[in-house]
């Protein structure tokens, strides 16, 4: 990461021209992960509530080299995206 860059502040995707609509990286996440819950829900729990990916214990993998704001603004990032129950796990636990 780089430590002098907000990530909350829409600087995505970078070198876009200056009229180019710009998103910050924790939204681009939020969107992403958001992306994946809307996915699994039509797909896999159409027809029980109980599967809806929001229900589910979601183990979300981060860099070992994510500092704690970092990890936090993952954490934001998944809020946002309307996980309830999800842990982060740093890639080398999760291999």
């Amino acid at each position: 990461s780089h430590r002098g860059v907000d990530r909350t502040q829409p600087i995505l995707p970078f070198e876009a021209p200056a009229e180019a609509r710009r998103v910050s990286p924790v939204e681009t996440m939020a969107r992403y992960l958001r992306h994946i819950r809307e996915g699994w829900n039509t797909e896999m729990a159409q027809d029980d509530p109980d599967a809806l990916f929001q229900h589910q214990e979601i183990y979300l993998t981060v860099p070992a080299s994510f500092d704690a704001v970092a990890r936090e603004l993952t954490v934001q990032a998944a809020q946002q995206a309307g996980l309830l129950h999800f842990t982060l796990l740093e890639e080398p636990q999760a291999a």
